[in-house]
């Protein structure tokens, strides 16, 4: 009797240490897929000039008190652009600056993307294609880019005219220039319209 009694009290033993084991682990796993889905923590924009220098924005979220701050960074120099306040309703963020503005973002995995600087224009699909792409800011300047199926794009920003190649990756497409020069960021495609007014999670 003996034996058995502690034959049973050993299974019972290595079975309650199998379901601690199993909770523990979901637990954990619940823990990160929180921290990686609920964090925001500090998103970035890197700018590169042609001269290899940077400019760097930045928006770091206090989601305690539900506030942000954005800052400009030039080399070591930087300076506060806004702070404000922000309301996160699912994958949509909207940021209240103090002085009123507003900016409306979107989360879409480590990205923020603003959605008032997408282009009009529908990118298809495939790794090569014919689309125009436009963008008119707050000033009524107009940037165009027309990408062509045999893989060429040609590019006007408020007069100043540029062409090379592009290549799809995905969600991201990018550009070389026939002159060499420097075209800025890459696009990120979200919704089917292009962007380059994004931010990455650091």
């Amino acid at each position: 009797m003996k034996n058995e009694s502690k034959k049973a009290n050993a299974k019972l033993t290595s079975v309650l240490a199998a379901v601690l084991i199993i909770v523990v682990a979901i637990v954990a796993v619940i823990a990160v897929k929180t921290k990686d889905s609920g964090s925001l923590g500090t998103y970035s924009c890197e700018i590169m000039s042609s001269d290899n220098s940077s400019t760097v924005f930045e928006i770091t979220f206090n989601e305690k008190n539900n506030t942000y701050k954005e800052n400009i960074s030039v080399g070591d120099k930087a300076v506060e652009l806004a702070s404000g306040t922000f309301v996160m309703d699912g994958n949509k963020l909207t940021l209240t600056s103090d002085g009123g503005d507003v900016q409306n973002l979107v989360k879409q995995g480590k990205y923020l993307i603003a959605k008032d600087y997408l282009y009009e224009g529908e990118i298809p699909d495939g790794d090569t294609f014919d689309a125009t792409c436009t963008f008119k800011n707050s000033n009524n300047v107009v940037y165009f880019i027309t990408f062509k199926a045999d893989g060429t794009y040609v590019q006007d920003d408020n007069g100043d005219v540029s062409e090379g190649t592009y290549t799809r990756d995905g969600d991201w497409i990018k550009r070389e220039s026939s002159s060499g020069t420097s075209v800025g960021i890459d696009y990120l495609i979200y919704s089917g319209r292009i962007t380059n007014s994004y931010y990455i999670k650091k």
